[in-house]
């Protein structure tokens, strides 16, 4: 999490881009994912764009969710979790268009996706005052870990950024 400028907060997913160039941040609040220009060997980001604005996309394309987490395969797509959309989207980097969806069978919190050896790993919530169905009991695999089997995709290794002012 880091307090932007103006006091807001973010809650920071990152993912770089396979040539480092792009680094990738998921604002949940906001219900965007912005790119940053990326300096790996100073682990350093700047010049913010937006890169995808759900809240400005038609309802059917995403449904009524936001990106949380994300992660970055090594053609440079993002695999990206939907909070509120129980699934984690396939979208291309170069052209933002959909090119897939990975389906959830649980609580509404779809949090963080991760590439590990032979697929992604794919982390959901339990918090019962941001899905009330998890206390009926209504999304019995609230807060488990799920894994989506996958040896042709791999994901890009992690990059250590330093944060200062976004």
């Amino acid at each position: 999490m880091y307090d932007g400028e103006q006091g807001e907060r973010m809650w920071v997913n990152d993912g770089g881009s396979p040539d480092d160039s792009t680094f990738y941040f998921t604002d949940t609040k906001k219900g965007a994912i912005f790119t940053y220009q990326f300096e790996a060997s100073m682990g350093s980001i700047s010049s913010q764009e937006a890169f995808i604005n759900f809240t400005q996309q038609p309802p059917e394309k995403y449904g009524p969710s936001s990106p949380d987490g994300l992660a970055i395969d090594t053609n440079g797509d993002l695999w990206v979790a939907m909070f509120n959309g129980n699934a984690v989207v396939h979208i291309d980097g170069k052209t933002k268009e959909q090119k897939g969806k990975i389906e959830i069978p649980t609580s509404k919190q779809v949090a963080y996706p991760r590439f590990v050896p032979g697929g992604l790993l794919i982390t959901t919530g339990k918090l019962i005052h941001m899905d009330p169905e998890c206390e009926k009991g209504h999304s019995p695999h609230a807060g488990d870990v799920f894994f989506v089997k996958s040896e042709d995709i791999r994901g890009v290794e992690g990059r250590e950024i330093y944060y200062s002012k976004i």
